[in-house]
């Protein structure tokens, strides 16, 4: 029998050739034997659109809404058909549930703009006000990205608002998009001519000021280094911002990075990767701190870092800090090392009562760490047993060669209708509710966001027994074996308040960044 996805690469196929109308037939044969997978009935509402089949379109996209509530571009999707009926009621709603899932979904903002424009003025002025507070949110968060994209939709809104110019301006400026913020300083000095502040960034974009440094306070003072990943960072400059006075890396050359380190009392080196390779063969100039997440203890990065010039390492778990210092002779004498667990932010995630059932949430990245063939093979074994047991993805692949084989062995194995995948979920306690499990099958993780996360949702918990393991979680949570797997399952054991309380009294938020303040206040 074909899969769901042969279907599609069909259709894909006869709408290469121009052939859409034999596509839909081969989508709508698609549904008839797949009539659970969300991935048909999006394509063929996108087919839909296509040929100006707008009905239709909003038909399949509800029905891809019934199938995956926690998809944002759905709903997106679906504002904009309802807007080009003319429906505004209808397309507001839709653009709404997709900002309620994700607030920074610039289309929908976007388009929910375009309603309160055409249907009620004073709304679309309130809602502009929204946006300039939500790009404020963004930029202080150290989201400059979407901040930026958030920008350029108000800008699209309001082209000749001087500060709203003034604002994107700035933005594009420090992320070094300096044409685009010539051109709206430009444009806001025209409209604005006299404005102390926009004639300082004037200045400043066009080089005819230099840009000055924060003004020394009282505060100690902490740079922050990262790379592009900074998602476990952001928390916590925005909590020790409150007590420090902080800067993050924007420039390019060494140099720039000795600048900044020469400003800051402490810095503070986000994973051990190449900035700290490079800053711990400069000269001395502060206290320098490094926090080493799981990866880099499996690169050659670790051996290039000249330790002697770090004060101080933080590894999130004792596990990974024994894998390094094996690799690194006498590193421990060299640098000050602790070990201060990832905390979970519990305000973000809802404790809910649950009962036994069938539905196995899995978030996160697929890729040969997590081993998913190992994943795939418990699933199938629970499904032997009961054909109600269902996998629920949330994320992405990120290597070919083992999204091949994942979509051939559940093609082989019959799994088609019991692994669902739902794309990268942003709003992850939201599309828990309806969880009852969480599953980790990798081979080797410093903590597993995605398992502590759930657990505090009131998941039960399934982990393989990776290294380290069992320094993280209680062993009553962890299998060696499918045999092992099943038997957690199947068993009674079940209480969503003792997964909740495990987190909050080692995992949490708070208890990190306490330990992390104590050491920072005992370095600086």
């Amino acid at each position: 029998m074909q899969s769901y996805q042969e279907y599609i690469d069909e259709a894909n196929k006869l709408i290469d050739k121009g052939d859409k109308d034999e596509a839909i037939n081969k989508l709508k044969e698609a549904v008839e034997k797949y009539p659970n997978r969300v991935e048909i009935h999006y394509n063929l509402a996108v087919l839909y659109h296509s040929i100006g089949k707008i009905d239709e379109a909003i038909k399949n996209f509800q029905r891809s809404a019934e199938l995956n509530p926690f998809d944002a571009s759905i709903y997106n999707n679906l504002g904009v058909l309802y807007y080009v009926k003319g429906d505004l009621k209808n397309a507001e709603l839709n653009f709404k549930k997709a900002i309620e899932i994700d607030p920074d979904h610039q289309e929908a903002i976007y388009g929910l703009a375009k309603v309160y424009e055409k249907g009620d003025l004073t709304k679309f002025e309130e809602f502009k006000s929204h946006i300039r507070k939500r790009i404020d949110e963004t930029y202080k968060s150290g989201k400059r990205d979407k901040a930026f994209k958030l920008s350029e939709k108000l800008l699209k809104l309001d082209p000749e608002k001087a500060d709203i110019l003034n604002n994107h301006a700035i933005i594009s400026y420090e992320l070094g998009k300096l044409e685009e913020a010539k051109t709206a300083i430009d444009k806001a000095i025209k409209i604005l001519p006299d404005d102390p502040n926009i004639k300082e960034n004037y200045q400043l974009i066009h080089q005819e000021k230099k840009k000055e440094k924060p003004i020394r306070n009282n505060h100690k003072r902490i740079a922050f280094f990262c790379g592009a990943n900074d998602t476990f960072l952001n928390d916590i400059i925005d909590h020790l911002s409150t007590k420090y006075e902080v800067a993050r890396f924007r420039g390019e050359t060494v140099q720039d990075m000795h600048n900044l380190m020469k400003w800051s009392d402490i810095s503070w080196f986000e994973w051990c990767d190449n900035l700290i390779v490079h800053a711990s063969k400069l000269p001395k100039v502060c206290k320098v701190l490094c926090r080493l997440h799981s990866y880099e203890a499996f690169t050659d990065l670790i051996r290039l870092v000249n330790w002697e010039n770090v004060d101080d390492l933080i590894f999130v778990a004792p596990h990974i800090k024994n894998i390094v210092i094996n690799q690194v002779p006498n590193l421990d004498k060299s640098v000050n090392t602790h070990v201060i667990p990832n905390g979970v932010d519990l305000n973000k995630y809802t404790l809910k009562e649950r009962k036994k059932g069938f539905n196995i949430a899995y978030v996160g990245y697929i890729n040969h760490k997590k081993n998913p063939s190992l994943l795939l093979q418990c699933i199938k074994h629970l499904v032997d047993i009961d054909d109600r047991y269902m996998l629920h993805i949330a994320g992405r692949h990120q290597e070919l060669r083992f999204q091949l084989y994942f979509d051939h062995i559940v093609k082989e194995m019959n799994l088609s209708d019991n692994v669902i995948f739902h794309g990268w979920i942003d709003d992850v306690s939201k599309w828990l509710d309806d969880k009852h499990f969480t599953i980790s099958t990798s081979v080797l993780e410093s903590f597993c966001h995605g398992i502590a996360d759930a657990m505090a949702c009131g998941l039960k918990p399934l982990i393989h027994n990776f290294i380290g393991a069992k320094e993280l979680y209680p062993p009553k949570y962890i299998f060696n074996s499918i045999k092992d797997f099943t038997k957690l399952v199947l068993e009674d054991d079940y209480n969503s308040f003792e997964y909740r309380q495990y987190i909050e009294e080692n995992y949490s938020q708070e208890k990190q960044f306490k330990d992390i303040e104590n050491l920072v206040s005992s370095i600086i």
